[in-house]
């Protein structure tokens, strides 16, 4: 199990590493012609699971606010972002939208940063 563990934490450090070295530091893009093509609120939710400290289960909840997401695309690949409540409730699908992202150095990748009402 340890070995498991130990391989999970190796991969999850390796993807975070690429991760920062493709995305971080790079200078930002904004495109003003980005359509909304899709909507999707999650209302908040509350899990709870357990953690072995000695030899005793302890119950840990955790809350997960409310997110407002908005789907749109750029260069024809499909994106999601989390918005502000005020910004989800001020677009339709169909607006456009003006996003703010940065272009990957090794996978060319689009990683939006924000998202305004186009004006």
């Amino acid at each position: 199990m340890d070995k498991l563990l130990a391989g999970f934490i190796t991969v999850f450090v390796c993807a975070m590493i690429f991760i920062a070295i493709d995305s971080f530091g790079i200078s930002q893009t904004e495109r003003i012609s980005t359509i909304v093509e899709k909507k999707v609120y999650e209302p908040p939710y509350t899990t709870t699971s357990t953690t072995k400290i000695g030899d005793i289960d302890v119950p840990v909840t955790t809350h997960h606010p409310e997110t407002h997401n908005l789907q749109f695309r750029i260069d024809k690949k499909k994106h999601s972002l989390v918005v502000s409540s005020s910004l989800y409730y001020r677009v339709e699908v169909g607006d456009q939208i003006r996003v703010t992202y940065t272009i990957g150095r090794i996978t060319k990748k689009a990683y939006p940063k924000s998202a305004s009402i186009a004006e």
